[in-house]
């Protein structure tokens, strides 16, 4: 799974509500992940997350309320989030 989606402000919309307000920076993103007929969470799940601008990356597995760690910047930037599919297998080494 991959999607590109850009850092909203902090205090943006009702979407991003779950997310904590930082004063040191303005912009920031969180992303949940859910089954979309169900709504159920899905916790412990490896993830990625790419800054378009500078290549860097960041890794972490999603909470128990299937939530990623909070992205904060100074200014605006897309991001891709990716993940794997923990419903097939992986590949062979």
């Amino acid at each position: 799974m991959g999607s590109g989606a850009s850092v909203a402000p902090a205090i943006a919309t009702a979407q991003d509500s779950f997310i904590k307000e930082n004063p040191d920076k303005e912009y920031g993103i969180q992303f949940q992940l859910k089954d979309e007929q169900t709504q159920k969470t899905f916790s412990e799940i490896p993830y990625s997350i790419i800054y378009k601008k500078n290549g860097k990356v960041e890794t972490g597995w999603t909470d128990a309320e299937g939530k990623t760690h909070v992205i904060n910047a100074n200014s605006p930037d897309e991001v891709e989030f990716q993940t794997i599919d923990a419903s097939k297998p992986l590949p062979p080494l």
